[in-house]
């Protein structure tokens, strides 16, 4: 019976290199497999097996079973798009190799060549961790021992962390550019101009409109009456605030109403946004032409739509008490510590406020 067993020619001669140094062991068969380990970096190359990216493609359809059933266990949407945006960069480097083949000097050599922050980088290790394990947990395994365990990186190549604060050094808020505002109006499918719409002319959070974990998302029945122009929050979905209501007694911009109306009739029923918060807040950056235009996804001000809509108001509208309100504000405080001498003036403002699809 032909064994499956198979080294590349590296590998090869890594194995030489340990079964001369276990000479001296007297050819101890648990002392020649742990320096054999110590030399190849995996406890098991069979160089069998389907190859990472047939391996990756399973893994992720088992994924969405758990996100869509539970089974065997849950895991959030939020999990799997992560996944999905983190794994790619390997399968492009390793994806036709076969899953046998994988060393943890291939998983260290990848990671430590990434050029991103320190965090960015632990957050592919987790992603290729958790593809490994998922080829160690089949009945029969894949590979015996997932080769992204424990590991030690030097990163020599980690960038510094981008500046995404929220505010800048002297406490205001940092908020976008008029272009980047309609880059994400004008540029949105249908599927999200909701959402869109609903953060540049109501200040709403993504959390706020689309769902995430026990939160449900807005809905176009239930918060948004198009007919009698009224957008309501429920105290469910707000972030610890009473709920809020867009109606004809408060300040604000009146094109919200025909951004939401250009959605097809169709498309108005059920979830507002039917993706992650964390999703929704990559495609504005996106959407924005940041990676376009000199900035990296990575540099965006938390809460940049909200603030940025704060700012728009208080110049367009000239009354603290009603940004305040539509916000879910207790009181006016916040507006005057953050907003005043934000350099947005009214004619500027007026640019939003006359902004159509």
């Amino acid at each position: 019976m032909r064994s499956n067993f198979a080294l590349s020619p590296e590998q090869k001669q890594l194995t030489r290199l340990a079964v001369a140094e276990a000479e001296g062991t007297g050819f101890n068969f648990l002392e020649l497999v742990r320096i054999g380990k110590s030399h190849i970096g995996h406890s098991s190359v069979t160089g069998s097996g389907p190859t990472v990216s047939e391996v990756c493609d399973k893994w992720l359809l088992e994924c969405l079973n758990r996100v869509r059933s539970g089974q065997p266990k849950p895991m959030s949407m939020e999990t799997l798009e992560f996944y999905q945006d983190t794994i790619p960069g390997f399968l492009d480097q390793h994806g036709n190799k076969r899953i046998g083949e994988l060393t943890r000097n291939d998983v260290v050599g990848y990671l430590e060549g990434l050029k991103l922050s320190v965090g960015s980088i632990n957050c592919h290790h987790r992603a290729i961790r958790a593809l490994f394990g998922y080829a160690c947990s089949l009945e029969p395994p894949l590979i015996p021992i997932n080769p992204a365990q424990k590991l030690k990186l030097r990163m020599p190549n980690a960038t510094a962390r981008k500046d995404y604060r929220a505010k800048d050094e002297s406490g205001k808020p940092r908020i976008l550019e008029f272009d980047d505002i309609v880059f994400i109006l004008r540029g949105a499918k249908m599927n999200l101009r909701a959402s869109a719409a609903l953060g540049i002319f109501a200040g709403l959070r993504p959390h706020e409109i689309a769902p995430g974990g026990s939160k449900p998302a807005m809905t176009w029945e239930r918060d948004i009456n198009l007919s009698d122009r009224i957008i309501t929050l429920t105290n469910v979905t707000s972030k610890g605030e009473s709920g809020r209501i867009l109606d004809g007694d408060s300040k604000h911009f009146d094109v919200i109403w025909e951004w939401l109306e250009s959605i097809p009739k169709e498309m108005r029923k059920g979830p507002v946004c039917k993706i992650m918060p964390s999703s929704v807040t990559k495609r504005w950056k996106q959407l924005a032409g940041y990676a376009n235009r000199g900035k990296t996804i990575r540099d965006w001000p938390h809460d940049a739509i909200r603030h940025t809509h704060c700012t728009y108001h208080v110049a367009y509208f000239a009354d603290p008490a009603a940004t305040a309100k539509n916000l879910g504000h207790r009181n006016q405080d916040m507006l005057y510590q953050n907003y005043q001498g934000m350099g947005i003036t009214k004619a500027m403002a007026s640019n939003l406020a006359e902004l159509r699809p």
